[in-house]
Order: structure tokens, then C-alpha cells, then sequence
């Protein structure tokens, strides 16, 4: 294997993996919700407001929401296990989440067997060992469930027609799955149990460096590094340990809590000064708002004749971010044509992060950084000092606006709008929406180089992810007419910007490929 294909294979599998991750995180807004709802009830502000909610059965709701909202918080690792391993198996089958859910029990069993745990050494060694569903065992946390996942997957992809002789073809095919991966998950258990103790250190280490001893360089290159993952897809590996893994806080029950999120929740339910809540801040301030000036640096630079056009390009993906946090289709409206414009946006975004650190405030998001989220997950529950992502989000859109306008006129930068040529009928035609639903799907397809050439397809939030047998068939300037925002070419592995409307998309499409009732002439 070549160095390019090597780094293609590389880049797909990463974008695999994103995705998978995404199965479990999706599944966290509505824990989330529930959690910041049961503390918005139970605030001070809200009581003040209607004292009736502390009294009569009002208070056992608010503990009911509170409680079963931190119970999916409470079990991440799990989450992830079964995630990750649907996600990342053929077909998505859920015999591989089963497999995974029996890995997990059993590597965590063999752990608290070899290691000979018991509630005293669990109890004065927190930050090393903990209880999961009623195991002793390694605070492995969320790595503990994506290494079972990562098993399972592959479990179940490389065995799920495994052939056996006929005295065992009872466990032949799918039902191999799950005894291989117990297997498996003994000998991760029992690797764990010498590896993981050094690598929780590490970890340990580096939360501490980027949450304690230099957190203000810390949350200024989580900043600028998530934004230059963004376009590649791969910025949901990076953030997860961020989210879910780093950072710990013991409530007031005596639980400890490891992950940015569920230190903010946890820390809110208690009443407490809060520190978790770092990582979104920045965030808010540059979609939910600053994404305004950029656009407008755009707007004012385009072509007079280009201007309407220009702006009905710029209006939906600005929406976009605005209510949704969703930014691809904002990026990719820039990103290729106007690259140090994508670099200063890169630290204009860390620098957003480290003023909302040094302000003092702290939110959190569901799934993403939008004016939805940042009213339920933040105003409603009272977040510390949320009100200043507002300000702050005009500053910096202001600064946005110069940075922009500047790079652009400067750099003569071919941003929309100010393209060279004239305005063809084509051109116009790409901002149109299809009449027939599965147009778009067709015409992605053929664009892909036909059913033949997809070996696989799924999507994330925004954008389609692809991997083709030949890309050298693909015509890739063609995926702009069917609606797509940008593409991010790897080779082999292609990720087609589409917006919100991806599922849809995808849904389409894949009917397509299964000629479910579609007239394919």
C-alpha cells in the first residue's frame, strides 16, 4: 500500500469513526434537556419567580427530571460501547451493540477479578477505579466503551458469515459475533489492567495542564483546533474526551463526575460555583452570532450585479448557524476559495474561547452551538454569566467583518460573488430546490459514478460520507448542482456538504440504491 492510499484508508477510517460517535452523542440532548430542565425548576431565580414550585409535587418532578436526565451521563461508557460498535458495523446491525453490551460487562468483570477490587480500594482511589453497574473496577470512562466498540465492530464486519463445521453451525454466521468479542474483551480487560493505569495518568496529566495549570492556552487551542477540524469531519474524536473524559468533580452525594458536560450539570444541580461549561462558550459566540460579520464581509465584497445571488447563499447558511450551530455550509462557503480567511476565522475562534474564560462564563450545548440550545440548555436553567455570550458575540463579529473584508480585497479572493465570468443559467439553477424528491438522490448517485461505484454511504449532522471504489470516475464539480455547499475530497473517501437536509437526502438516496418503488428510467 502507497502513502496515499495508506493516508486515504487513514482518513476513512477516521471518518467512520467520527460518525459512529455521533450515534451515542446524539442521544445526549435529551438527557441534557431533562437535566437542565429539572435545575432550572429547582433555581433560585425560578422559585422566586413561582414559589409554587417548591412545594406540594413540584419538587419530586424537578428531582425526576434532574435524575433521569444524569442517568445517561452517569453510563457514557456504555453509550459509547454500543454506539460505536453499530456505527461503525455493516449495515448498522444491532448484533454488534448486543455483542458490545456483553464485551463491556465482561471486560470490566475481568478487571475487578485480576485487579481484586473490592468498595475500600474503589473508595480511596476515586480518580483510578470506579463502579460500573455494580462492577469494581478502572475509570476507563468513555475509552473504556469505544474500545468495546471498536471490537465489536470489527467483530461482527470480519465473522458475521463466518462458516462452521456442521456439530457447531449453531454458532456459525451472526451468532459467532458475541462469543468472539466476550473473548476478546477478556484480553482487553486483562491488558487494561497493565496498560490503563499509566495511561490514566497521562490523561490525568493533561486534563490538569489544560483545565488547571494553563487553562487559558488550553481552551484557546481547543478553540482554534476544533475549528480546523471542522471541515475534515474530524472534530467529534477530537471533543469527546474534552466532553465526556476530562476534568473530574465530586457532588455533593460524594459521586464523581469526569467530563466537561456533566461537571456543568452536576455542579448546577449542587448549587455550587461552576467550572465546567468551558468548551462551548467560544462556540456560542462565533455561530450563534459572529457568523453574521463574516457574512456580511462576503455580502459587501461581492459584485453589485452578484449581490442577490451572493445573498441568498450567504442568508441560508447563516440561519443555519444561527439557530442550529450547524456551520459547515457557512465554512464551505468560503473555505476553499479564501483559506487565510478559514486560518484567521481559526484563531478568532480560539481567541472567542479564551475572553469567555477570562469573563467567567460557562455554558453548555445539547448537540450544538445555536440560539436553540443556548435558550434550553443555558438561559432557561440560569448558566453562569450567559448573558455576556451576547456582547461578546457582537465584538467579535465586528472583528470578523474587518478581518474578512480585508483578507478579501487584499488577497483579491474569489469569495461568492466575486467570481470571475458571467452569471450563467446554471449558476442560478444550483440555488433551486429539486421538485422531485429523489432528483437530488439521482443525481448524487450518477455524480458518485453510480450505484456500482458507492461502497458505502452514511452521514453525520450536515454532510454525506462517502467511500467509492474509484474515484477517479467521480465527478466531483457536479455535486453543487443537487445543493451541496462544499466537498471535502479525500481520495476514496468524500464528504458531500449538504446542511441540515442530509437525512433526508440520505434517506432518498439509500432508496434509490434499494430500488424501493422508485422509477429509475
Amino acid at each position: 500500500m502507497n502513502k496515499k492510499n495508506g493516508n486515504s484508508a487513514a482518513f476513512g477510517f477516521m471518518q467512520k469513526f467520527g460518525q459512529a460517535l455521533l450515534v451515542p452523542v446524539a442521544l445526549l440532548p435529551a438527557g441534557g434537556l431533562l437535566y437542565g430542565f429539572g435545575i432550572a425548576l429547582k433555581s433560585d431565580n425560578m422559585l422566586a419567580l413561582a414559589p409554587w414550585l417548591g412545594t406540594g409535587i413540584w419538587p419530586l418532578i424537578t428531582q425526576i427530571l434532574s435524575s433521569t436526565g444524569s442517568i445517561l451521563f452517569s453510563n457514557l461508557a456504555m453509550l459509547f460501547a454500543v454506539g460505536v460498535a453499530i456505527g461503525l458495523a455493516k449495515n448498522h446491525e444491532g448484533t454488534a451493540g448486543l455483542a458490545a453490551v456483553a464485551g463491556y460487562f465482561l471486560m470490566n468483570q475481568t478487571i475487578c477479578t485480576l485487579l481484586g477490587l473490592n468498595a475500600e480500594l474503589v473508595a480511596a482511589n476515586t480518580t483510578m477505579y470506579q463502579q460500573v453497574l455494580g462492577i469494581y473496577t478502572l475509570r476507563t470512562g468513555v475509552f473504556g466503551g469505544i474500545f468495546v466498540g471498536l471490537i465489536a465492530a470489527w467483530a461482527y464486519n470480519r465473522f458475521h458469515r463466518l462458516e462452521l463445521p456442521q456439530y457447531l453451525a449453531f454458532f456459525q454466521a451472526k451468532r459467532s459475533v458475541p462469543i468472539i468479542v466476550s473473548m476478546c474483551c477478556i484480553l482487553l480487560g486483562a491488558a487494561l489492567c497493565v496498560i490503563w493505569p499509566p495511561i490514566q495518568n497521562g490523561l490525568t496529566a493533561f486534563s490538569n495542564f489544560v483545565l488547571e495549570t494553563n487553562p487559558k492556552m488550553g481552551v484557546f487551542l481547543y478553540g482554534m483546533i476544533i475549528r480546523l477540524l471542522n471541515p475534515l469531519g474530524l472534530h467529534t474524536a477530537f471533543y469527546t474526551p474534552f466532553f465526556f473524559q476530562f476534568g473530574s468533580y465530586v457532588t455533593a452525594a460524594g459521586e464523581l463526575v469526569t467530563g466537561d458536560k456533566a461537571i456543568f450539570f452536576a455542579q448546577m444541580a449542587d448549587g455550587v460555583k461552576v467550572t465546567g461549561g468551558i468548551f462551548t462558550p467560544g462556540a456560542f459566540v462565533m455561530d450563534m452570532i459572529a457568523c453574521v460579520g463574516g457574512s456580511l464581509a462576503i455580502y459587501h465584497t461581492a459584485k453589485p450585479e452578484r449581490k442577490k445571488m451572493t445573498a441568498g447563499i450567504l442568508i441560508s447558511a447563516t440561519v443555519t448557524s444561527m439557530l442550529t450551530g450547524i456551520t459547515e455550509p457557512w465554512i464551505f462557503s468560503f473555505l476553499f476559495v479564501a483559506p487565510v480567511c478559514f486560518f484567521a476565522y481559526t484563531v478568532i475562534n480560539g481567541l472567542a474561547y479564551l475572553v469567555c474564560y477570562f469573563l467567567g462564563v460557562h455554558t453548555v450545548s445539547g448537540f450544538a452551538c445555536g440560539i436553540i440550545d443556548f435558550i434550553l440548555f443555558d438561559i432557561i436553567p440560569g448558566a453562569p454569566r450567559w448573558y455576556l455570550v451576547i456582547p461578546v458575540g457582537i465584538v467579535f463579529g465586528v472583528l470578523e467583518y474587518v478581518v474578512f473584508r480585508t483578507l478579501i480585497t487584499k488577497l483579491n479572493y474569489k469569495t461568492p460573488g466575486r467570481e470571475d465570468g458571467e452569471i450563467t443559467e446554471d449558476q442560478e439553477e444550483i440555488l433551486k430546490i429539486a421538485k422531485d424528491k429523489y432528483e437530488v438522490a439521482k443525481g448524487i448517485i450518477e455524480a458518485l459514478g453510480g450505484k456500482a461505484n458507492i461502497e458505502s454511504i452514511t452521514c453525520c449532522a450536515t454532510r454525506l460520507r462517502v467511500t467509492v471504489s474509484d474515484d477517479t470516475i467521480v465527478k466531483k464539480t457536479e455535486f453543487t448542482k443537487y445543493g451541496a455547499k462544499g466537498l471535502s475530497d479525500k481520495g476514496k473517501n468524500l464528504q458531500i456538504i449538504m446542511g441540515v437536509k442530509v437525512g433526508m437526502v440520505l434517506q432518498n438516496i439509500e432508496a434509490v440504491l434499494n430500488d424501493e418503488n422508485v422509477d429509475l428510467s
